[in-house]
């Protein structure tokens, strides 16, 4: 079966400028006739005239009208638009707040110092050995983070600026990577998934 994989974040930006652009032509548009009414009686002449602002007073409602509630309403889509991407935008950073937070306990910081390359291998192993419980948390947090990109609250990019190294580091260090590989593959899917596509990218 074909999955649909899209964006949010390019779809909303293309959106927004479709948006910008419509607003800047009904505005284009609206001047034009403002002109051709008021500052003149023949088309021609720049100044303002009695009948050109009757004319355009007379006409406007007739047959511009229709220009007003565009510009009104494609003006309200773009604002909206563009409070919807910026409230993403907020939300995508409390999400990394989250999970920084998540990997900030001392547990977590613990395993994640055992398994920086200057001190792998010896001690991830042994910290795997001693406090496995700890291990699978820090794993596990890990996998939590990786959950909130596939589900488009943090985007791949700033995932891997941010977190990426953490993942990498794991999978770089055998004593882990053994256990995630050849004892438990199932169960972390999610989190080796991510370390292909770091890899990959």
């Amino acid at each position: 079966m074909f999955k649909l994989k899209w964006n949010l974040d390019k779809i909303i930006n293309g959106i927004n400028i479709t948006l910008a652009v419509i607003t800047v032509i009904l505005l284009f548009c609206i001047l034009i006739i403002i002109c051709h009414f008021v500052f003149s009686d023949n088309g021609f002449s720049i100044s303002i005239t009695k009948s050109g602002v009757e004319n355009l007073l007379a006409l406007w409602g007739k047959q511009y009208s229709i220009l007003l509630i565009a510009l009104f309403s494609v003006s309200t889509l773009f604002i909206a638009s563009a409070q919807f991407s910026r409230y993403l935008r907020i939300e995508e950073f409390n999400a990394i707040a989250k999970v920084r937070e998540m990997l900030a306990s001392k547990e977590n910081m613990v395993v994640h110092a055992a398994l920086l390359p200057s001190k792998r291998e010896k001690e991830a192993e042994a910290i795997l050995n001693k406090s496995f419980e700890d291990c699978i948390r820090y794993l596990g947090d890990l996998e939590f983070a990786c959950l909130l990109v596939n589900n488009k609250v943090i985007s791949f990019k700033i995932f891997k600026e941010q977190f990426g190294y953490r993942i990498t580091n794991v999978y770089n260090t055998p004593s882990f990577a053994a256990y995630l590989r050849d004892r438990d593959r199932t169960r972390w899917e999610t989190l080796e998934k991510m370390y292909d596509k770091i890899i990959a990218s």
